[in-house]
C-alpha cells in the first residue's frame, strides 16, 4: 500500500527505513496514525457505504505528511506497546515470532542469524499445527452438523419407538399377571419410570 501510493522515492526509503529500523509491528502503527489523520472524513461515510470506506482505507491522504505520521506512530507505539494492550489476540501470537523475540533494535543486532533460524522452524510447526487443528475443528464441525441433521430427521420415529417398548411391556405384565422384578430387575426400573410418569 506504502510503496504504491506515495510517489516521491525519496519518501518511500524514508518510509521504509523507518519500518526496518524499528520494531516489526511498526507498520501497524504506522496504519493506525494514518487512520486517526482522517478520524473525521471517516466517520462521516454511512454504515452502508462500505466499498467506499474500503477504499478510503486503500489510499494515503494527500497531501501526505510523511514525517507527520512517523512521529505519530512512535507515540502510539510508545503509548501503547503491543505486550502492554494485554489483549487475547496478542497471547496468541507464538513466542517465537518476530513480534515477541525481537522487540528492540538492540536486541536484534546480538540475535546470530542461526538462532533466527530456529526461531523460523518453531515458528512454522506451530503455524502448520494450527492449520491441522483448524482442519480437523472444521471436519469435526460438518460432522456434528451432519449427525444433527440425522437426528432431526428420525425424531418422529424416537415417540414411536418410546410407545412400542411401553407397550409392549404392558402386554407382557398383563399376561403375566403381575411382575416379578428380582427375577428381571430391568422391568422393576422401566415399571418405576412408568409409575412416575402416570403420577406426573
Amino acid at each position: 500500500m506504502f510503496a504504491h501510493n506515495i510517489q516521491e522515492y525519496r519518501d518511500i526509503t524514508r518510509l521504509f527505513d523507518f519500518f526496518l529500523a524499528h520494531h516489526p509491528a511498526i507498520p501497524l502503527y504506522f496504519f493506525a496514525a494514518v487512520v486517526l489523520s482522517r478520524r473525521e472524513e471517516l466517520l462521516e461515510i454511512e454504515k452502508e457505504d462500505e466499498d467506499i470506506l474500503h477504499v478510503m482505507l486503500s489510499k494515503l491522504p494527500e497531501p501526505f505528511d510523511i514525517e507527520f505520521h512517523i512521529a505519530r506512530s512512535m507515540e502510539l507505539y510508545e503509548r501503547l506497546p503491543p505486550q502492554s494492550l494485554g489483549s487475547w489476540e496478542w497471547w496468541r501470537i507464538s513466542s517465537s515470532s518476530v513480534l515477541k523475540t525481537t522487540s528492540s533494535i538492540d536486541q536484534i543486532q546480538y540475535v546470530p542469524l542461526e538462532e533466527g533460524e530456529r526461531y523460523f522452524a518453531l515458528q512454522e510447526k506451530e503455524v502448520r499445527r494450527q492449520q491441522i487443528q483448524k482442519s480437523l475443528l472444521r471436519r469435526v464441525s460438518r460432522a456434528t452438523k451432519h449427525v444433527q441433521l440425522r437426528l432431526w430427521s428420525y425424531r418422529r420415529y424416537g415417540p414411536v419407538g418410546i410407545a412400542i417398548v411401553v407397550g409392549a411391556y404392558a402386554i407382557w405384565v398383563n399376561r403375566n399377571g403381575g411382575l416379578d422384578t428380582s427375577r428381571y430387575p430391568i422391568f422393576g426400573y422401566l415399571n418405576n419410570m412408568v409409575q412416575r410418569f402416570l403420577r406426573a
